[in-house]
């Protein structure tokens, strides 16, 4: 605990996260700033900088404020832009959210992000140990593209 306060919300900062440009703030404050000027559906991380500095986010500072839920509509919206397989794709980012949040009480973008990864590593084992159907190499695509896309956005 530190005793100086949240500069959104002037409360002591319990629990906090530190942008790339040093400014604290509670997470919930700091989500709610960024995102106030977006719908839910489509987040532009340039329009919001930092509140204190105005200096841009970096991918930390993205992935640090963003909720699970937030993450998987951004990448809703990045997939269908971007990819060209973009229902299977798409599909498996909420499928990712849906896993995540049976397993753990609040969902981060990390944790959507690293069930992705696992599935694709399962896949990719199964694939080493001879065990490959027709529709192996397509899963196996599709989460690299969703991986890429979030390395991408997001610096992961």
């Amino acid at each position: 605990m530190t005793s100086e306060p949240c500069a959104i919300c002037l409360d002591p900062l319990e629990e906090f996260i530190t942008l790339s440009c040093s400014h604290r703030f509670h997470k919930k404050c700091i989500n709610q700033v960024i995102y106030k000027f977006e719908d839910d559906n489509h987040i532009d991380f340039t329009l919001n900088p930092c509140p204190m500095c105005r200096s841009h986010l970096s991918c930390q500072d993205k992935r640090l404020c963003i909720t699970g839920k937030q993450f998987t509509r951004v990448m809703h919206n990045i997939l269908i832009s971007d990819i060209e397989n973009k229902p299977e794709c798409v599909g498996s980012i909420y499928d990712a959210y849906q896993q995540v949040e049976e397993e753990h009480e609040t969902v981060t973008a990390e944790h959507v992000y690293e069930e992705i990864f696992a599935w694709r590593e399962t896949k990719l084992s199964s694939v080493e140990d001879g065990y490959f159907d027709s529709d192996d190499q397509k899963i196996i695509r599709e989460y690299t593209e969703i991986l890429d896309v979030c390395k991408r956005y997001f610096g992961f």
